[in-house]
């Protein structure tokens, strides 16, 4: 599908002076229900627009506004779209009489898909795998195009098991210390939080050229902002609504490959979440 038919940057008549350090970039766009995040690039200063309209190049382009804007790198929200309807998204800087040339993406709202469990036990691993899926950088890591592709790579114990071709991969299960206390008084009598016992490792292959301080800087990095895109998920329909995370085990490498003399195969870490609900 081609988006963007037709010219719409410029620079205006003497703009010249107006050179971007960094051309504003869509990076990717994250699925919702009625809604779509765009997250793109853009130098520091600069003020980035977005608009949309229906695909393909059926509508009118949404009119320029100050909640579709952000300085610099970041996020969009678009609220209140149609689910199953296509979208042609495009941003631009502009600057008084300087506009940049549009970066187009096309995509389309979505009700959430995934599993919703109301059981105790596979209720909280079907949220965290769809929040691990959601990140980003969990995304980007994996090389997989959207969230319900990342989702092949968040294995849940006893439903399915990972395998060397999967790395990098997510895992998550319960540890043998589980157990799950009531809050709240009353006429409340079902427990709803979660004390301990959620674990959730991930693990990815090592480069050969990394040395063990390389090797565990760039899976930390990486872990890190996956982390953080599962608490800005948090809460939200199909999410689990994650209350903090605690670091169990690691970074290591646990495998020796003989291939490399004195190498490993592998990085993992481990951490157990907390959370509230289902």
């Amino acid at each position: 599908m081609t988006f963007g038919g037709g010219s719409f940057g410029y620079a205006a008549a003497g703009c010249a002076s107006d050179p971007l350090s960094t051309m504003p970039t869509i990076t990717s766009i994250i699925v919702g229900d009625g809604e779509l995040d765009v997250n793109l690039t853009a130098g520091v200063a600069d003020v980035v627009f977005l608009r949309y309209r229906t695909a393909p190049g059926g509508g009118a382009w949404s009119a320029e506004s100050g909640p579709l804007s952000i300085t610099g790198s970041g996020t969009i929200n678009i609220p209140s779209l149609t689910n199953g309807q296509a979208y042609e998204v495009g941003i631009y800087v502009s600057d008084n009489d300087f506009e940049s040339d549009w970066d187009f993406m096309g995509s389309t709202p979505a009700a959430a898909s995934a599993t919703t469990s109301s059981g105790l036990i596979m209720g909280p691993i079907d949220n965290a795998r769809n929040t691990v899926a959601g990140s980003v950088a969990f995304q980007t890591w994996t090389s997989t195009a959207n969230q319900a592709a990342a989702l092949g790579r968040v294995h849940a114990i006893l439903k399915n098991s990972p395998t060397v071709s999967d790395l990098p991969l997510a895992t998550i299960g319960w540890s043998e210390d589980f157990r799950r206390d009531s809050q709240g008084g009353g006429g409340q009598n079902f427990f709803d939080q979660s004390d301990s016992g959620l674990m959730l490792l991930f693990r990815a292959e090592r480069d050969p050229g990394d040395d063990e301080l390389d090797a565990m800087n760039k899976f930390n990095n990486v872990v890190s902002q996956i982390i953080l895109d599962m608490e800005e998920l948090a809460g939200r329909a199909g999410y689990l609504d994650m209350k903090g995370s605690r670091l169990v085990e690691g970074p290591y490498s646990p495998v020796q490959d003989e291939s490399q003399a004195g190498g490993y195969d592998y990085v993992e870490i481990i951490f157990e979440l907390r959370w509230v609900g289902t």
